[in-house]
Parts: C-alpha cells; structure tokens; sequence
C-alpha cells in the first residue's frame, strides 16, 4: 500500500489494488478523479466531433485542453483512432 496525500480533501488516501482509492470518510471510487474527468473531457469532444464542424483547435479548447495537438494525443489513446478518423466514421 501506497499512502498519498489528497489536497483537495486534506486526508491521506490508500492505493489498493489498481484502479482504487480509499479516503478517509469517503467510500471507494473506482477510479481516480483525473481519470473519470479525462473520461469526461473524450466524451465531450466526442459529442463535438459528431455534431459540429468547429476545428480541432475549437474543440480541445471547449473541452479543456491546451492545444489541439495535445487533445488529439489524449483522445487516440482513448479511443485507438485519430478526432479526424473518428469524426468520419460517426458523421
């Protein structure tokens, strides 16, 4: 066991496992909270990439990413497939 400080609820965490997080008066989530808003953050732009024509540019930046680059890293690790194969097979 790894023992890991939260700074947003100022209680120590346990690693058990690999994919499970113990805090203190908390239950156990399944996976870490940049993992599920990074989740969350693909989705979205998976929403754009379907139903808009904005630019990669646009897109990363409404989903919180610095750069389209970066976005487009960050989504064909998720999804196995560049934003600009994917948006032509789901158009």
């Amino acid at each position: 066991m790894i023992g890991v400080i939260c700074p947003d609820v100022r209680h120590i965490c346990t690693r058990r496992g690999s994919s499970e997080i113990v805090s203190a008066p908390f239950e156990a989530i399944k996976e870490p909270a940049f993992i599920a808003g990074e989740s969350l953050r693909i989705q979205k732009g998976k929403i754009l990439l379907q139903e808009t024509t904005l630019t990669l540019e646009k897109i990363a930046e409404a989903c919180g990413y610095a750069s389209g680059y970066y976005f487009s890293r960050v989504f064909s690790l998720h999804m196995s497939m560049s934003p600009s194969q994917y948006r032509k097979l789901h158009r």
